[in-house]
């Protein structure tokens, strides 16, 4: 008889993997920590019984926060560290406070409405909502992938947190238009907000692009004509 706690290739989640005369069964559990008291289980069950006693009862599933926190480890080396910034932000502020301790397969489509119906209340904007349900929408994805669960109760609520369209276009200031702003800075204006207007401007820089500037991103060069001569974009999460 032999149980092991193994993360094998391809999956998110910790396993409990069970080899008993010929037999073989592989337990997707979650968090390492979860997996090593399923092991203690089984070979409790085991001594008892063998695998026949292991059959009827469902596996124990992970909560959503053990679960995550796994995921989200994966996430950080598979992913740009902005796209595992994101997820950990929302799971943090949104998700796990919700359905941090659901097990998996507890987490219903009408639980997740109501989180909906709840950030609604709140006044947050629809794009957050948005991507809170997204976030929860990506975890619960892989946990199907790792066989914890059979369906994705996120999935399809597109129509309740359809993005914000904004209410004016943005345009482009002509030539003439960017010469006076110019001007006007310099005449009015302190030498600082003079130099954010014309870095917005001639690096055609956002606000938050602007913000997060640092010296050590700025490469003068030795002249106008120097190719060693540009600005480093770090875009905030």
């Amino acid at each position: 008889m032999g149980v092991k706690v193994r993360r094998p290739g391809g999956h998110s989640s910790w396993c409990v993997v069970i080899d008993h005369q010929g037999e073989r069964k592989t337990i997707a559990v979650g968090s390492r920590p979860a997996a090593e008291r399923v092991k203690q289980e089984v070979e409790a069950r085991l001594a008892l019984g063998g695998m026949a006693l292991l059959q009827p009862e469902k596996p124990p599933r992970p909560t959503l926060t053990e679960y995550a926190t796994e995921w989200l480890k994966n996430v950080e080396h598979e992913r740009k560290p902005s796209t595992a910034g994101f997820y950990g932000q929302f799971l943090r502020l949104y998700v796990l406070p919700r359905f941090g301790e659901f097990q998996l397969d507890d987490i219903k489509r009408e639980d997740v409405k109501r989180f909906i119906s709840d950030l609604r209340a709140r006044d947050f904007a629809k794009n957050t909502i948005r991507l809170a349900v997204s976030t929860l929408r990506a975890v619960l994805n892989v946990a199907i992938e790792d066989e914890l669960s059979d369906h994705n109760p996120a999935q399809g609520l597109g129509r309740f947190v359809k993005s914000e369209k904004a209410t004016r276009e943005a345009t482009s200031l002509k030539p003439k238009e960017v010469e006076w702003l110019l001007s006007i800075a310099r005449d009015e204006l302190s030498l600082a907000d003079d130099a954010l207007i014309f870095t917005a401007l001639r690096a055609g820089l956002r606000e938050g692009e602007i913000a997060a500037l640092k010296w050590g991103d700025v490469q003068f060069g030795d002249s106008e004509d120097d190719a060693d001569r540009y600005i480093l974009v770090s875009r905030p999460i």
